[in-house]
């Protein structure tokens, strides 16, 4: 009989779309978010003090977003990814703008370098994605990969707001596309499960699931120091404002390497 336990393990990664599809719709919904990834790069400069010249590093880039505005910014960034075809998006981007970045296709609990980074950044719940056991080993990496003094950034959703499934409107038209979104939260392993459905124009229908863990501030807090960082400031938006646990749209937290 098979556990919760282990039934959400497997729905970490588990979706119908093979990765080349996978990588083409989610570049099809989510690239109008490029607009806002520049206030966000905005942002992630000046919280976390970078100059040209800082190295980045940018784990679960996806299709570069914030890499490619970090890079133009003059940052020198490595952006880390599992998905081959998203990565070919990125690079294709970063070439288009002219943008030098070194792109790596890794399971990045498995990256290693011989160079320190000034800085890491984890966007939109990459942190939380993974099993508890591999989010922390994360965070056991992320120490030996950044330089004394080495800042962090991780960004989630708002976990208060994400369990409560205030998050998602149904349905979503993004780019031509209906999305229809369903949250289900398992509060034995304090993870979320999240159902979206995409619609197609030409009629063909795709699901992916994620099962995403909540990591609420107090939580996070005890894990950054187990784990060598120490919180310097909190946010609950790209715009700088204070974290309201039941209000801001996002948790974003900023650690520094003890």
């Amino acid at each position: 009989m098979k556990t919760k336990s282990s039934v959400i393990e497997k729905l970490i990664t588990i979706d119908n779309i093979k990765d080349a599809h996978r990588a083409k719709i989610y570049y099809q919904i989510y690239s109008s978010t490029q607009k806002s990834a520049k206030k966000e790069a905005d942002f992630i400069v000046k919280v976390l003090n970078l100059q040209k010249g800082s190295k980045v590093l940018d784990l679960g880039c996806g299709f570069g977003r914030h890499s490619i505005e970090l890079a133009e910014k003059g940052m020198k960034v490595v952006g880390v990814d599992i998905s081959r075809s998203l990565l070919k998006i990125a690079k294709e981007r970063a070439k288009k703008r002219r943008c030098k970045i070194k792109f790596l296709q890794k399971n990045f609990l498995k990256i290693s370098f011989k160079e320190k980074f000034d800085a890491a950044i984890m966007m939109l719940n990459t942190f939380g994605l993974m099993s508890d056991k591999n989010n922390e080993r994360a965070l056991e990496i992320l120490t030996n990969l950044l330089k004394h003094g080495g800042k962090l950034l991780v960004d989630l959703r708002n976990p208060g707001r994400l369990r409560e499934g205030k998050i998602y409107k149904n349905p979503e038209i993004i780019k031509g596309v209906r999305v229809w979104t369903g949250c289900v939260y398992v509060k034995q392993q304090k993870r979320v499960i999240i159902k979206r459905t995409l619609y197609l124009k030409d009629g063909k229908q795709y699901t992916y699931i994620l099962a995403v863990r909540l990591y609420f501030l107090s939580e996070l807090k005890k894990l950054l120091s187990k784990h060598g960082f120490k919180i310097t400031k909190i946010f609950g938006d790209f715009s700088g404002n204070p974290y309201r646990r039941k209000k801001s749209p996002r948790l974003i937290v900023v650690a520094e390497k003890k």
